[in-house]
């Protein structure tokens, strides 16, 4: 078989995982713990369909006030390295102005982490976060609960072009609703 036919082939193994997840209602999983996993993994496997700009040191995710989120991404990121790089992660109270994130997962952005946000380099941070469906203030990406209590994300590739971040047309169609 030639490369090419490979790479397609795993590349729609992958597609068909995340749309099997998505069709999976929470109440099916294992409730919250499950649920933060999962978004981990998502985080993870979202990396591979994104291209940051260039830039040295290590992969910088910081888990801004959600310990269960920080737990279950230490467990699926631990001895990773995403664009080459090693990843360093955090669990933090609020960003730090002076650590170059690459990711930052934030539960919910309230006024404090909000401020905060203005005041770091926004070249090659994606935001995520997990509010309801169309109010993600700042994200990039955005996860939540549709009315089939199943996880969904949506995506917001104005913001992400906004801070020099590629996302590659196969997750974008990925996406519940795009901008």
């Amino acid at each position: 078989m030639n490369l090419s036919f490979m790479r397609e082939m795993a590349l729609t193994t992958i597609i068909l995982f995340f749309w099997g997840m998505m069709a999976t209602p929470v109440s099916a999983q294992p409730k919250e713990v499950e649920l933060e996993k999962l978004k981990a993994v998502f985080i993870y496997k979202f990396t591979n369909y994104i291209e940051w700009p260039k830039t040295g040191g290590d992969f910088n995710v910081g888990v801004v006030d959600s310990p269960k989120t920080y737990e279950a991404m230490k467990e699926v990121f631990e001895g990773k390295s995403i664009a080459g790089r090693k990843v360093t992660l955090s669990s933090l109270k609020k960003p730090n102005k002076n650590v170059p994130y690459d990711i930052l997962y934030i539960q919910h952005i309230d006024t404090e982490v909000q401020s905060e946000l203005g005041q770091l380099k926004s070249s090659g941070l994606l935001i995520i976060t997990q509010s309801e469906k169309g109010r993600h203030e700042k994200a990039a990406i955005n996860f939540y609960l549709d009315a089939d209590d199943k996880l969904s994300f949506e995506i917001d590739n104005e913001r992400a072009i906004q801070h020099d971040i590629k996302i590659n047309y196969r997750l974008l169609n990925l996406s519940r609703n795009r901008k």
